[in-house]
């Protein structure tokens, strides 16, 4: 059998192990929904539109399937840089503002547990990221891509491949909208692109992390029953 001391000293050196592991968040950012388990802040930059829409981002917060506006993100001011040119194509400083002195960068502040989703309102339509919450389910976005590479319009088949990503990664996820429904929609997902990049606190990461003073009380008190066991052995 396996001595009390060894049994101390392993599970010291794997609560020290452990304490090495860097915090792991709970989250789901995709079509399904966002949610995160922990307060997250979100930084968003606009990549690019295309269509002849003004169109306006926004988030909202999802309670029962029912979405409830919570703050602008983007906004175009018009149709695009030159009409249909590249088409329609719209960018940072022309065609679209946001933030302070018209920077294209934005963020938000997320409440742990809380499920949100992003909307993009164009003319009287608003079509959002979690399926569940459009017409007939439909897929309006796509996460971890731009959508079609080709000119406005090139139909972007590979949509069911990119219903969710990592928004932790040093590059953040890529968001694209396609903005238009029904049997009118060219289903390029290319209308409104932007990127998310997440950030939370590891304070209040959800996953339990033993704290470095409790981690070394634990090895001071293995090797103090240690060395009672040895004078105990030599007495």
């Amino acid at each position: 059998m396996r001595s009390t001391s060894t049994l101390l000293l392993g599970f010291a050196s794997a609560a020290l192990s452990l304490n090495m592991v860097q915090p792991a968040y709970g989250f789901e950012f995709g079509t399904d929904g966002i949610r995160f388990e922990t307060e997250t802040r979100l930084d968003l930059t606009f990549n690019e539109s295309h269509g002849k829409y003004i169109s306006k981002l926004a988030l909202f917060s999802v309670d029962d399937g029912i979405a409830s506006w919570v703050q602008d993100l983007f906004a175009e001011v018009k149709t695009s840089d030159h009409s249909s040119a590249n088409g329609w194509l719209g960018t940072c400083g022309n065609t679209v503002l946001a933030g302070e002195s018209g920077l294209c960068s934005t963020s938000a502040l997320l409440a742990a547990g809380q499920t949100y989703t992003f909307g993009l309102t164009s003319g009287n339509t608003t079509v959002f990221s979690t399926s569940s919450l459009n017409m007939n389910d439909r897929q309006q976005a796509v996460f971890g891509s731009f959508g079609s590479e080709g000119i406005d319009g090139t139909r972007f088949d590979l949509a069911f491949d990119f219903q969710s990503s990592d928004p932790y990664t040093e590059e953040g996820s890529r968001i694209s909208f396609e903005d238009q429904t029904g049997s009118g929609s060219d289903r390029d997902y290319q209308d409104f692109s932007f990127t998310a990049q997440a950030t939370s606190s590891p304070s209040e990461s959800s996953t339990s992390v033993p704290e470095p003073a409790s981690v070394l009380g634990l090895v001071a008190l293995s090797g103090v029953m240690l060395r009672r066991r040895r004078d105990r052995h030599a007495s």
